[in-house]
């Protein structure tokens, strides 16, 4: 048994559909807010608790065009990890960051070897994001609160290539932000590259 990674040029509005779809999601929270680089702050407390202008609360059924909710120049627009299922449950989207600050490309084989590695903690399934100088990557299965901690902790380590300073924000949070649109500091929109399947 295998990972089979496909092609995927789905838009990020129709990639939360999917997911909704999917996992019974009744509520995503987008988030508004000035996207400061870590080196900008003394502690991970600090940076976790960066000021957030606006939460705007999002049914799957009516997900906007997220480029066109109007925003300051310098903020993006996030999503979320906490969202509520059926039955009012809370839960919690995988999301992971990944850097590859030096040099990123939406090579398979480099998409291979992260997935690889992520074997370990058990992740199998997803969508991978490239989002400028390295990929977001969205879990197809959603997790309860206690599951979404333990899961973060365990990506952190360093065979995984996901960025341990964003876990370690995350963790401060109680909850994971993925940017989806451009700033002045983050140029580039994040866009669906693959979905990867256990075969």
């Amino acid at each position: 048994m295998g990972l089979q990674i496909y092609d995927d040029s789905r838009t990020i509005e129709n990639m939360l559909k999917y997911l909704a779809d999917k996992n019974k999601i009744k509520q995503f929270e987008f988030l508004i807010y000035r996207q400061d680089p870590i080196e900008g702050y003394d502690t991970f407390e600090q940076a976790a608790s960066s000021e957030i202008r606006k939460r705007i609360k999002i049914n799957p059924k009516r997900i906007p065009i997220i480029s066109q909710i109007e925003k300051i120049d310098d903020e993006v627009i996030g999503i979320s990890s906490k969202i509520l299922c059926t039955g009012g449950l809370e839960k919690h989207l995988k999301h992971l960051d990944m850097d590859f600050v030096d040099s990123v490309s939406d090579d398979k084989e480099e998409i291979q070897t992260f997935l690889e590695k992520m074997h370990p903690i058990g992740e199998y399934e997803g969508l991978i994001i490239l989002s400028g100088n390295g990929f977001h990557y969205y879990g197809g299965e959603v997790l309860p609160p206690n599951e979404w901690i333990d899961w973060i902790k365990r990506a952190k380590t360093p065979d995984t290539l996901v960025d341990p300073d964003w876990c370690e924000i995350q963790l401060e949070r109680g909850y994971s932000i993925l940017r989806m649109t451009s700033s002045s500091l983050k140029p580039n929109s994040p866009k669906v590259l693959y979905r990867v399947i256990k075969r």
